[in-house]
């Protein structure tokens, strides 16, 4: 059996004040059986005669002409925070409908309710009110309800809502809207909800906007990162430096040129000026992409403005340079570089002997080797193996041997690949004896010959044998 709850009104408190209060069926049967009303009511606490409403729910209201604000905001709440949609909160809802006021309505939906369903339920049966009409702030307070309980598919419908009725969504409001779809990695929805946002005429703090763009770009998402960037132009403002720094990294390590000269151009345009960092993520994006031209054309114009290029632009132009096959050039880029005090990291040098060997040019290798040495350059490992590979083209081998001779001499360690390519060249004839002593150093050091290298090597020996 349902139960029935009467909701008394007009009762006479001590204080001369009217109050309500609800009761169950069987509550009312033993008020009315014995006991006064206003000794009843006078011997509750307002938190008392509150929990009475909570405790259990009411499916049927019984009203009388006069409920007072904050009992029916707290009658509703309790309802809707303790009862599924459909009939049953419909009646109950119905049975409240004449003393419904938008102010009422703004503040349940404030309250922290537990679904939004049920929040989008009351927000709606109160729009279908005969001569109702939501004020702002009741779409405000819908709206941050659905923010905290991520109901995402809501949002479309409330702002089409919103733009119909003339309302403006709060600034406040649009930044945790924004804010909760950034903190899912929700980032397409983000950038949308940006520019919905920008259509519905709410201009955002920058923060906001620079906020974004900053996390769209250190998460990859580039393409919602430029899209942010654009709104954010839409919104008349101007982002900062470091903005442009971050997105022009990203962008770099992403191959993506055009983007980056769009950026680029706009930095121009508002007369920002761009700093030793700014020059050097271009130079090196630029010529990664292979666009060595502009490569140049920044470095040129870092120059122009006073920066003084430290040894990673300087070494990764020339290792650009060499990739493009222009070793000439990074050679004289070197020795114009040096005499002016500046200075190459090794793998600029180690970049500038492979690009020589590649070509087929061992003497042009050799020299530069020899005249980087005399300079006080220092080599690795990976120099020398370089100058070997160059020299294998030829059989160099009184210049490889020489090479290994210096590596001894600057204490650097070969490894497999050094004395691989040493018996390589080594296996000419008259060669037998450095052969042999690289053999036991390779041995000793734990390595082993490749398969061709042994048969090469046990071949020579052969050879050696009989002429002996």
């Amino acid at each position: 059996m349902k139960k029935v709850f009467h909701l008394s009104s007009m009762v006479e408190t001590g204080g001369g004040k009217q109050t309500c209060m609800l009761l169950s069926e069987e509550e009312a049967g033993s008020f009315w059986g014995g006991r006064s009303p206003s000794k009843m009511i006078m011997s509750c606490s307002p938190q008392g005669f509150h929990l009475v409403g909570v405790a259990t729910l009411p499916t049927k209201f019984m009203t009388g002409q006069y409920l007072p604000s904050l009992m029916l905001r707290r009658c509703i709440t309790s309802l809707l925070a303790s009862l599924a949609g459909g009939p049953p909160i419909k009646e109950a809802l119905d049975a409240m409908s004449p003393h419904v006021r938008p102010f009422y309505v703004t503040r349940v939906l404030a309250h922290e309710l537990p679904d939004a369903d049920i929040a989008l339920h009351f927000f709606q049966w109160a729009q279908r009110l005969p001569g109702y009409r939501h004020e702002p702030e009741a779409y405000d307070a819908l709206l941050l309800t659905l923010i905290r309980l991520k109901c995402f598919h809501a949002f479309s419908d409330v702002f089409s809502s919103m733009k119909q009725e003339g309302f403006d969504m709060r600034r406040n409001t649009a930044a945790l809207l924004i804010q909760m779809f950034a903190n899912e990695k929700m980032w397409a929805q983000a950038v949308d909800a940006l520019s919905l946002v920008g259509s519905l005429g709410v201009k955002l703090e920058l923060h906001t906007y620079t906020t974004l763009l900053d996390i769209l770009a250190t998460e990859h998402a580039l393409n919602e990162a430029m899209a942010c960037y654009r709104e954010v132009q839409k919104a008349g403002y101007q982002v900062k430096l470091h903005n442009f720094k971050t997105l022009l990294n990203f962008l770099g390590k992403e191959g993506r040129i055009n983007e980056m000269q769009e950026l680029v151009s706009d930095m121009d345009k508002c007369d920002i000026c761009l700093d030793k960092m700014v020059y050097n993520i271009c130079i090196g994006s630029f010529g990664k992409a292979g666009k060595l031209d502009m490569a140049w054309k920044f470095f040129d114009r870092m120059l122009k403005q006073g920066f003084d290029p430290d040894s990673i632009a300087l070494s990764g132009l020339v290792e650009f340079a060499c990739r493009a096959g222009e070793a000439d050039r990074a050679g004289k880029f070197i020795d114009e570089m040096e005499a002016k005090g500046y200075s190459f990291r090794t793998s600029a040098y180690n970049s500038l002997i492979l690009s020589f060997g590649v070509a087929k040019r061992p003497d042009a290798a050799l020299s530069t080797f020899n005249r980087l040495r005399s300079k006080g350059a220092l080599f690795d490992i990976d120099s020398f193996n370089f100058l070997f590979m160059a020299l294998k083209a030829n059989a160099e081998t009184a210049s490889a041997w020489d090479g290994f001779q210096t590596m001894k001499q600057e204490r650097v360690i070969p490894n497999l690949l050094t004395y691989n390519l040493l018996i390589d060249i080594l296996t000419k004839p008259g060669w037998t004896r450095e052969l042999q002593e690289t053999r036991r150093r390779m041995l000793k050091d734990g390595y082993h010959c490749s398969v061709i290298n042994q048969l090469q090597y046990d071949n020579r020996s052969t050879v050696q044998t009989r002429r002996d």
